[in-house]
């Protein structure tokens, strides 16, 4: 089993996210980012868009439309992860942000993850598919975007990805 830093985990109500290196992270961008979660498919279908994970050769399938898209985040926070040790104990923190979706987008995300369960659901921004982790459970009002960024690249993506 990989390192758990490395691993895609979902839990009955929260979806995570894990951006292998912070080089994925769109960078230092005032325009807001063009955030979504499209359910996907390993092989190609009609009606599907193939597209390419970000720094990797993996190939993923899109549907058409966005399952949920900046107007269904209520809130991108940004929350320092430094484990359980104190900071004198670890090493440098690494922050992750935080997505909240509306009331009427977790419904959508929990009837879809539901029939999806075993399938890719992929994370766009801007266009790029940053990741496609496999949706082992339902998935509900929440996404945590992992991706040990620093202070500066986390506030910078969630600032691009919070409702205007």
């Amino acid at each position: 089993m990989p390192p758990l830093s490395r691993q895609l985990l979902f839990s009955v109500a929260l979806l995570i996210i894990h951006i292998n290196s912070a080089a994925q992270a769109p960078k230092d961008d005032a325009r807001p980012a063009r955030f979504e979660l499209r359910l996907a498919q390993e092989t190609p279908g009609e009606g599907l868009i193939e597209a390419t994970v970000e720094n990797t050769d993996k190939k993923v399938y899109l549907f058409k439309e966005a399952l949920i898209t900046n107007k269904d985040v209520i809130k991108a926070r940004v929350v320092e992860e430094g484990g359980l040790f104190p900071p004198e104990a670890r090493g440098p923190s690494y922050f992750n942000i935080y997505v909240t979706f509306t009331e009427e987008a977790a419904q959508k995300m929990a009837r879809a993850s539901e029939m999806h369960i075993g399938k890719p659901i992929a994370i766009v921004v801007d266009g790029k598919v940053l990741s496609a982790p496999i949706v082992r459970s339902v998935i509900r009002d929440r996404a945590a975007i992992n991706g040990s960024f620093t202070k500066e690249e986390a506030e910078s993506l969630a600032n691009r990805i919070r409702p205007k």
